[in-house]
């Protein structure tokens, strides 16, 4: 079951105030990881979604080269875990988004019942595939590898910026050559609403 819970709202499930402490947290690492001051504004409840979607771009480019969420970081799920939707999700609340979890703080996957398979997702609409725009949602599923789903933020013509095994780069992953003609392509936008028009 996904569950949308926005900063500052109380968990249905626990009653207390969600992600405040996490968010401090995080604030805390990605400073680190850029080397500067990470000052994050959140907008509220009632922001324009176009601002969130750029905040979204904006703060997965400053995270480029940070090992965060790489596959060997005791970040999100642990070590020799792939870390792609966790640094999705927690860019994401960063930039004030409806971020869908499974419980509280556990992001959605990029597969299976994900971002790569999921037909609606509240305060998210699926969108063609050749028309991203920057502060999109990327998942792709490759079948050449095993049928393995990748997740990433969309920042510029044919440019993602993702996890990976060593750290947050930025490249033209699935866009790029020698890419299946199967391989399947999701592409989610961020509206803001519960039930995106």
């Amino acid at each position: 079951m996904v569950k949308y819970v926005r900063p500052g709202e109380r968990s249905p499930e626990t009653g207390t105030v969600v992600e405040e402490q996490r968010i401090k947290m995080l604030m805390l690492f990605l400073s680190l990881c850029i080397g500067m001051d990470l000052i994050v504004n959140i907008p509220s409840a009632f922001a324009d979604s176009a601002a969130i979607r750029e905040g979204i771009a904006a703060r997965a480019e400053l995270q480029v080269g940070c090992a965060y969420w790489s596959n060997v970081a005791l970040s999100g799920s642990g070590p020799n875990t792939n870390k792609n939707n966790y640094f999705v999700h927690d860019i994401g609340v960063l930039a004030g988004a409806q971020m869908p979890e499974v419980s509280e703080g556990v992001p959605i996957e990029a597969g299976d019942g994900g971002w790569g398979t999921l037909s609606t997702l509240n305060y998210w609409k699926r969108v063609a595939v050749d028309s991203p725009e920057r502060g999109d949602i990327v998942a792709a599923h490759y079948l050449d590898s095993g049928g393995i789903y990748h997740v990433g933020i969309y920042v510029s013509p044919d440019t993602m910026v993702s996890a990976n095994a060593v750290d947050i780069a930025k490249g033209t992953w699935p866009f790029g050559t020698g890419n299946d003609e199967g391989d399947q392509i999701v592409i989610w936008r961020y509206c803001g609403e519960l039930n995106c028009p």
